[in-house]
């Protein structure tokens, strides 16, 4: 009995080990973005810093937003799912603007239904946003309302104006 359960483990072992792939491609490779200046340079990809023309501002009274840290860096694509160090795929003439937000709420009221958008990305306190232009020491991104989660109209509030910071 202790022989079978053994052999058992032991096969299964094996058929883990022999369906495993060495060159990590288990699953297609998805668009990823640093979660900090840190992370970015340890990656290969981190370009510069930026900073904004707005380091503070509302949305609608509702959420106070400050800008912590803001950089670009190369777009890259990762294995989501895979065992060990994933391996990076960087693309030297496409860029993304990675943008950490403070975001305080002020007011809040009992129904609010609405949505927020930095670009074309929702609100939230690590936002990325993919410069379609290589024109990257000026990068202009819309901030947008939406009223409710089937509008397909959207609101622009506010622009925000990012800039390649010297000396840094």
């Amino acid at each position: 009995m202790q022989n079978s359960k053994f052999a058992l483990l032991t096969s299964l072992l094996v058929l883990l080990l022999l369906g495993c792939d060495s060159d990590n491609s288990k699953s297609p490779p998805g668009p990823g973005h640093s979660s900090s200046i840190e992370h970015s340079k340890s990656n290969g990809v981190f370009k510069f810093e930026v900073v904004c023309n707005k380091r503070t501002f509302l949305l609608d009274t509702l959420y106070k937003c400050s800008i912590v840290k803001a950089w670009v860096e190369n777009r890259w694509n990762k294995q989501a799912m895979m065992s060990g160090k994933p391996k990076i795929e960087k693309f030297d003439n496409a860029y993304q603007l990675i943008i950490q937000l403070n975001i305080d709420s002020i007011y809040l009221k009992s129904k609010n239904n609405c949505f927020y958008f930095i670009g074309h990305h929702l609100l939230d306190n690590l936002v990325h946003y993919r410069c379609e232009s290589n024109n990257i020491d000026t990068i202009k991104i819309p901030i947008y309302r939406q009223i409710d989660s089937e509008a397909k109209e959207r609101k622009t509030l506010d622009t925000l104006i990012f800039i390649k910071s010297i000396g840094i």
